[in-house]
């Protein structure tokens, strides 16, 4: 747990700054970005999936996602990220999540 831990926290911390400065501050970002930004910043990318469900919307989301041996969902997903590190708000932003985590 403590590698997902660390990599959502550098999602929250240091990629959503990245994605702002290459795009401009958006509610979401394309499954593309979320994934270039990730790769060019330096934060692992193992888990992703967390990153996609921080960043992206639930259909583009469920687009990418679909179809794969291991499918995730987007509601369980966040709902996961919610409860760990969201304070159990299921609707957060990375804001809520830049608060919670302190």
């Amino acid at each position: 747990m403590k590698a997902l831990d660390e990599a959502v926290r550098s999602y929250v911390l240091q990629l959503a700054p990245e994605l702002q400065r290459r795009w401009g501050k958006q509610k979401f970002y394309n499954l593309e970005q979320v994934t270039q930004a990730a790769e060019a910043s330096g934060v692992t990318t193992e888990f992703i999936v967390y990153a996609h469900a921080i960043f992206c919307n639930e259909p583009e989301f469920r687009a990418h996602y679909r179809g794969l041996r291991d499918a995730f969902d987007y509601e369980g997903t966040r709902s996961a990220i919610a409860k760990r590190y969201g304070g159990g708000v299921a609707d957060f932003d990375v804001g809520t999540l830049l608060m919670m985590m302190g």
